[in-house]
C-alpha cells in the first residue's frame, strides 16, 4: 500500500468521526456542517477502497469526466450527444509505447 492511500483511508476515518461527534456530545448538535462529515467520509473510503484501479485510469479521462460532469449539469439538453463524444474519445485516444513497434 501506498502513503497516499493510508492518507486517503485516514482523511475517511476522521471524516466519519466528525459526524459521529454530534452524536455523542449533544452540545456540538448545533453544528450541522459536520453532517457533511457522512457524505465526505463515504466518498473517501471509496476511493481509499478504489485507489489501486484509479491509479491505472488514463489522465484524460480522470480531468474529462469532471468536466463532462459539470457541463451536464449546466446544460442536461447536451446529455444524448456526451456519450457519443465519451465513445469517440475512447477510440481516438493516444497509444503511448506503440510507436516503435511497427
Amino acid at each position: 500500500m501506498s502513503l497516499r492511500r493510508h492518507i486517503v483511508g485516514l482523511i475517511a476515518l476522521v471524516a466519519f468521526a466528525l459526524a459521529v461527534l454530534p452524536r455523542i456530545v449533544p452540545s456540538l448538535g448545533a453544528y450541522s456542517q459536520l453532517d457533511y462529515g457522512w457524505r465526505v467520509g463515504a466518498i473517501m473510503a471509496a476511493w481509499w477502497l478504489a485507489y489501486d484501479d484509479l491509479n491505472r485510469l488514463p489522465a484524460w479521462l480522470l480531468a474529462g469526466v469532471p468536466v463532462l460532469a459539470i457541463i451536464l449539469v449546466r446544460w442536461p439538453k447536451y446529455f444524448f450527444l456526451a456519450i457519443p463524444v465519451l465513445i469517440v474519445l475512447a477510440i481516438l485516444k493516444p497509444r503511448f509505447g506503440a510507436r516503435g513497434k511497427r
